[in-house]
């Protein structure tokens, strides 16, 4: 499943064009994570025009918060989050980690740069949700900014297994073809 969604819009379907993009980004960092595409939720795009942003947030689910248990309970939490850029800016739109820094003590921020993306685990090795995530889109400044969101989960989405039902083709004296379910038919147990 694909969404497009703008910063003041609602979600839409992503054009086909799009989704071969999208399917092959999820392949990728699957691929990188030593994962399945079932580990994917929906890939959804986002689109920025000047002044806007995506204030600092958090990707995984807060074991706090009421909906944790429907939204963790079949694939578990957020594990990594790709941010694939699909376009640059002229100007601002960095994707900013407020709480880490690079090796001379600058606060990291990544340029949207097309082609390019930024990659996180938002759980540590022990488990533990890795508060360090804390991440935001910084305004853009000049331009427009387009930008792929990937979640990988814990664990891969579940397939329900297909209801295989026992049926009984008759062919009528009309001609008419009569199916019944030979397990609805059964007596209860």
């Amino acid at each position: 499943t694909f969404r497009t969604m703008g910063m003041d819009e609602g979600a839409a379907p992503l054009m086909a064009d799009y989704q071969i993009v999208a399917g092959e980004v999820v392949q990728r960092a699957a691929y990188l994570a030593g994962l399945t595409p079932d580990h994917a939720e929906a890939v959804q795009v986002v689109h920025y025009t000047e002044t806007q942003q995506y204030r600092p947030h958090y990707d995984f689910f807060d074991p706090c918060d009421s909906r944790y248990a429907d939204r963790c309970g079949v694939q578990g939490n957020r594990l990594i989050s790709v941010f694939a850029y699909l376009s640059g800016c002229e100007g601002g739109g960095k994707t900013a980690f407020p709480r880490l820094v690079d090796t001379s003590g600058k606060r990291m921020a990544f340029e949207p740069k097309v082609g390019c993306a930024v990659w996180w685990y938002n759980i540590d090795r022990n488990g533990q949700l890795d508060d360090n995530t804390l991440h935001a889109g910084e305004p853009v400044a000049k331009g427009e900014k387009w930008g792929l969101n990937v979640w990988l989960r814990e664990r891969p989405r579940v397939q329900r297994p297909q209801k295989c039902v026992q049926a009984k083709m008759e062919v009528l004296s009309s001609g008419a073809i009569d199916i019944s379910d030979s397990a609805a038919a059964a007596p209860p147990a």
